[in-house]
Formats: C-alpha cells, sequence, structure tokens
C-alpha cells in the first residue's frame, strides 16, 4: 500500500516541541496557553416534554449534511429524523422491520455526498437513502475476524468513492489478555482489503463477570463525511508525543502530525484511582447481572489484588481519551484531565492546534467544527437531548 504523506510540523507558539534529555512532566504541559473557545447555545432538541420526533429513548447518532440539516438515529424506534437548521422536524427516514431499507436495531449512520446510509447491528446490513428519504439499497454486509466475537460484525460503513470500512465492534470471546484486530477498508465485501491498522480489543472474564479492561490509545475515528480514518498512536515509551494519521478511502496517508503532549506518571495514588475504580465497576456489574437474573445470585466479589493485575496499567497516564474527526476537517482530540477525561483540543485541518474548549457538564461530544458543535446532553429525568452551540474563540 503506497503512502502519499503531507508532514505537518507542529512549529505553532508554544506548542513547538524542543528537543531534550528529559520528557515534560506535570508542571510542564506543552499545550498550555492556547485560547479557549466559549460557547453559545443555538439549538435543542429533546428533553421529557419532547414531540415525537425529539424523543430520543438513548443519546442518538448524529449526521450533519452540507446545508446544514440534521439526522438523529432514533435506536429504539429504528428511524432517523431529518430536522432542518432551525431544527424543524421534517420527516422520518425508513421504519422498523426486515424488507429493504428497514431496520431491526440500528447502530450507526453516516452521509456521503447527499447520500445517508444506516447500519444495522443485528441484520448486519447497510442501507443508504436519497436526500429525500427514497431508500436507494440494501446490502447484507456481514465480516469475520477469525475468531469468536461477542456479537455479529458487520462493515462499518460508506467511505468516499463507494469504499467501505470494518472494525470490531465487540469483544472477542474465549480470550484472556488484549488481542490486536485489524481496521480494513476496500470495495464492498472486502474482497482485496488494505488493513490499516489494529486496534486493541481488551476481553477480560473475571470471576464470571465480563468487564471492560483500561484503555489506552490508539484511538480511531471515521470521518462523519467519508473521506477517511484518523488515527491517534500513544506509545507508553515514548510518552510525550501523540502521532496523529488520517488515512483516505484508497489507505493511503494523507496529512500527519506530531503532538506533543504532557507526561504524567502514573503514581501509587492515580494507580490506587483505577484499581478502585475498575474495582467499583465490576461490583456493579455484577449487582445488575444477579437484579435481572441473567447470573446466579452468588457471584464472588472481584479480589483486588486480580483487578491489579489485570489492568495493564502503563507507567504513565495516557494523554488522550478519544479522538474524532471534525464536518470541515479538523481533528478533535479529548485531553486527559488527570485520571479523569478533560476538555477537547481542536486542531485546524494541517494539524495545527487552535484552541481547546470545555463542554458543559456530562455533555459529550457529538459533531463538530471550528466554529460550531454539535453535542449529546440530558435533562433532569436523564431524557437525552440534543444541543447545538455556536464556538468563538479569543
Amino acid at each position: 500500500m503506497r503512502h502519499r504523506r503531507l508532514c505537518t510540523t507542529l512549529l505553532y507558539g508554544i506548542l513547538i516541541l524542543v528537543a531534550c534529555d528529559a520528557p515534560a512532566t506535570d508542571e510542564e504541559n506543552p499545550l498550555e496557553g492556547l485560547p479557549e473557545a466559549s460557547l453559545t447555545e443555538t439549538l435543542r432538541l429533546g428533553g421529557a416534554d419532547a414531540p415525537e420526533a425529539e424523543a430520543f429513548d438513548v443519546p442518538p447518532s448524529l449526521a450533519v449534511d452540507s446545508e446544514g440539516r440534521l439526522y438523529a438515529l432514533h435506536r429504539g424506534r429504528a428511524q432517523v429524523a431529518l430536522f432542518d437548521p432551525e431544527g424543524s422536524f421534517v420527516h422520518w427516514v425508513a421504519g422498523a422491520g426486515s424488507g429493504p431499507g428497514e431496520f431491526t436495531i440500528p447502530v450507526r449512520l453516516g452521509l456521503v455526498g447527499d447520500t445517508l446510509w444506516v447500519g444495522d447491528g443485528v441484520s448486519q446490513r447497510i442501507s443508504r437513502f436519497g436526500p429525500d428519504g427514497a431508500h436507494l439499497s440494501t446490502r447484507t454486509a456481514p465480516w469475520d475476524f477469525g475468531i469468536p466475537m461477542g456479537a455479529p460484525q458487520s462493515e462499518g460503513g460508506y467511505l468516499e468513492g463507494g469504499r467501505v470500512w470494518a472494525e470490531p465492534t465487540a469483544r472477542p470471546l474465549g480470550i484472556e489478555g488484549r488481542i490486536d484486530l485489524p481496521v480494513l477498508v476496500g470495495p464492498p465485501g472486502l474482497a482485496t482489503a488494505d488493513t490499516l491498522f489494529h486496534v486493541r480489543v481488551p476481553r477480560r472474564n473475571l470471576q464470571g463477570l465480563f468487564w471492560a479492561a483500561f484503555e489506552v490509545p490508539p484511538y480511531h475515528a471515521v470521518a462523519p463525511d467519508g473521506s477517511g480514518i484518523l488515527l491517534a498512536e500513544w506509545d507508553p515509551a515514548s510518552p510525550a508525543t501523540v502521532e496523529l494519521r488520517f488515512f483516505d478511502p484508497g489507505g493511503q496517508v494523507t496529512r500527519e502530525a506530531t503532538l506533543p503532549v504532557p507526561v504524567r506518571p502514573m503514581t501509587s495514588e492515580r494507580r490506587n484511582e483505577a484499581i478502585e475504580e475498575g474495582t467499583a465497576q465490576i461490583e456493579a456489574l455484577g449487582e445488575r447481572l444477579r437484579e435481572s437474573g441473567l447470573a446466579e445470585a452468588g457471584i464472588p466479589q472481584p479480589d483486588r489484588s486480580i483487578t491489579e493485575a489485570q489492568l495493564y496499567l502503563p507507567e504513565n497516564v495516557p494523554p488522550i481519551r478519544r479522538v474524532q474527526v471534525g464536518l470541515d476537517g479538523s481533528w478533535w482530540l479529548q485531553l486527559a484531565d488527570d485520571m479523569e477525561a478533560g476538555p477537547w483540543l481542536a486542531l485546524d485541518p494541517e494539524g495545527i492546534p487552535r484552541f481547546t474548549l470545555h463542554l458543559p457538564d456530562e455533555a459529550t461530544l457529538g459533531l463538530a467544527r471550528l466554529d460550531r458543535v454539535w453535542g449529546i446532553t440530558t435533562d433532569d429525568f436523564d431524557v437525552p437531548r440534543v444541543v447545538r452551540w455556536e464556538l468563538e474563540v479569543p
């Protein structure tokens, strides 16, 4: 696979990565000094008293077209609601069922040009729709990673040029520790797929309970317009930088950047916090299983030493928690604030850091541009809402 490299060197203000013998420490944060964007809410959909089209049962997946229209995936209704730029409901796309263009449990959606695609996790099908909501095509797209997985796997969705990608979305069965599985791109069916990179898929089975391990980069994100896939890599052995690479649908690297990040050692206090959090998660999961009747009441409580052994804690705290590609080609990285998720760092399409963004408490980032973002919040009754904010950068 030939790589066309357009390297970006981050020589930007205090973000210059100076060659030195010692890495950055907690007191030497190379990301400090960037302006912070302020938010002004311009749209809100959903909540406890919302009309039917805005009555989200779970946080919806979102897509925005070139005209600013918003697509919101209702998983419970197995439908997609379309709203105009002012938030007025336009029409429903498809519905529940097993026929062409219908869904069982839709799990993701995206736009390539003015064509909407929706992936159904249970039927392993991908359907496409025109801008007027008319059904264009449906194809079955199962994918076999060569090992038993905890849920059916299928192609992830469409990219530009009619290509598709596939990535593992469930945990492997019968495997302890971590396993690396590929992220692939190619024509539908992936008969001639290219492997872009591998992602670490954790699998845990501790005293009869399944649980998520302590996760570290690499992280990746598919561009919402299907233009490619962003990879953010962090090597625990070289903890002072994050390497960013953007793959186009043909599998070529078209943009790269090196981002300096602070180094935070995994102190004994931080290590204990991670162990306690992991133990609490396992206890909570065991309680839910007992309450649901899916497991016997005699599930033993997790042992702290076993929890610590299976967390695979690195020597340093991972500097990022999540990555995303903006609608305008920008890159977004959620920074780690010690052991917790911190603010978002926005980089322009050339890979240059521009500003940081603190979302309101409990809000998650759905879609982004350098001038506005769409997020998911909840009301006082924990009912999901979609909010759009305009950004102003000093």
